[in-house]
């Protein structure tokens, strides 16, 4: 990633620190990212890989960020080392692409759903999340989520947002989609803690878009992030912790 200061747009993301931007490059393929915080800029690097670019005009006068970030490697293990409190505020940042977008908004709950059987499910029906979609980056994946009430019972229901407990559903489907498609189809991730923040209500009206990243911090163990869109605005954020098991320990503590 030695090429990662660049003095142009031609990339997926682009990190800039000036505002002005966004709206000159609005019917362009790049999707700008605004910032000016070095360890900011570095966890962002990190998430986006060889998909992102700092567009160096916008930096000249920082020759603290020029230095570090001219012959820039990725460190996955300094990465993984950090909280996911830490790289939550900064995955915030990182809107879906447009293109992406379009794609998950032609999805049909009923067709296009992820394999019941990968979010631990026994019926189609009650399967809130799609497939998993990527744009070539390692961890980063990209689904629809889909407000069903098959399973669900609410007593409490409301027309204008979707509510909490199907979000929470569908995050945990998302997280567990994204995780098992980086293992082998003998390993599982099994979540024990989440966090999540609510920043906007979700509104029943518009789809629903969610981008996660996953992170193995050690073999036995990891962390998804998630964010959940509409409207191109962040609505969600949080993530699940969880220990990847092989499939004999997984039954084991089924049974336990």
């Amino acid at each position: 990633m030695s090429n990662i200061l660049r003095n142009d747009f031609d990339n997926l993301y682009i990190i800039c620190s000036k505002t002005s931007h966004i709206k000159k490059n609005n019917l362009k393929r790049c999707n700008i990212i605004i910032s000016h915080k070095i360890d900011e800029i570095s966890i962002i690097a990190y998430l986006l890989r060889d998909k992102v670019s700092i567009y160096l005009p916008d930096f000249y006068e920082n020759l603290e960020l020029i230095n570090m970030f001219i012959d820039f490697h990725i460190n996955d293990e300094k990465i993984s080392n950090l909280n996911p409190e830490v790289l939550l505020n900064v995955s915030k940042k990182i809107k879906i692409p447009k293109s992406m977008q379009e794609k998950l908004s032609n999805l049909n709950s009923t067709k296009d759903i992820i394999e019941k059987s990968i979010v631990h499910k026994n019926y189609d029906k009650n399967v809130l999340i799609s497939n998993c979609y990527s744009e070539g980056i390692h961890g980063q994946f990209f689904m629809r989520g889909y407000k069903k009430l098959n399973e669900i019972q609410l007593d409490h229901s409301s027309s204008d947002h979707v509510e909490s407990i199907i979000l929470t559903e569908i995050c945990r489907e998302a997280c567990i989609a994204s995780s098992e498609s980086l293992l082998n189809k003998h390993e599982y991730f099994i979540p024990i803690k989440d966090e999540k923040i609510y920043r906007k209500f979700i509104s029943s009206n518009f789809p629903i878009y969610i981008q996660t990243f996953v992170i193995h911090s050690r073999k036995s163990e990891g962390f998804c992030l998630f964010t959940i869109w509409q409207n191109n605005i962040c609505c969600l954020k949080g993530y699940i912790v969880g220990k990847i098991y092989g499939v004999n320990k997984r039954d084991r503590l089924a049974g336990s």
